[in-house]
Formats: C-alpha cells, sequence, structure tokens
C-alpha cells in the first residue's frame, strides 16, 4: 500500500512539472534513463525506440506521462 501511495504522489508531482515539450529531468532521472531522441506515438513504440538506443546506450523505451511519451536512452 505505502508503495501505491509513493507512485501515486510521484506521479502528482512528476504531472504538475511537466509541459507538452518535454519530460523534466526528474522524471528521465528518475528512471534511470539520460538521452531522449524523439516522441513516441501509435507507430513509434518501444520496438522501434529500444533499437535505436541499444547502439550507444544499454537499453531504451518510451517513458513519460501520457500522451507525452518519449523515446528515451538509458546508460
Amino acid at each position: 500500500m505505502a508503495m501505491t501511495q509513493v507512485f501515486v504522489i510521484f506521479i502528482l508531482l512528476a504531472t504538475s512539472l511537466c509541459n507538452s515539450n518535454a519530460l523534466p529531468s526528474s522524471v528521465v532521472n528518475g528512471f534511470g534513463y539520460d538521452y531522449c531522441i524523439v516522441e513516441c506515438s501509435i507507430t513509434f513504440l518501444d520496438d522501434a525506440c529500444k533499437p535505436l538506443c541499444i547502439d550507444r546506450y544499454s537499453d531504451g523505451g518510451c517513458i513519460g506521462l501520457s500522451p507525452h511519451f518519449k523515446c528515451c536512452c538509458k546508460k
């Protein structure tokens, strides 16, 4: 239960800091991602994002708050 409360507080805080152009660094760093490339969409999801990141980073995926998901890479 406590983990759920922490998660909800985190999401509310991240939402208050987020704008439509970029993810706040706290959201990117909170998940361990270092670099965001492009916005994800219905046609550009994790399966397209991860290969772009793997060339230079250890992992990648679409993260963020709906509807503004970004393709971000992790060291």
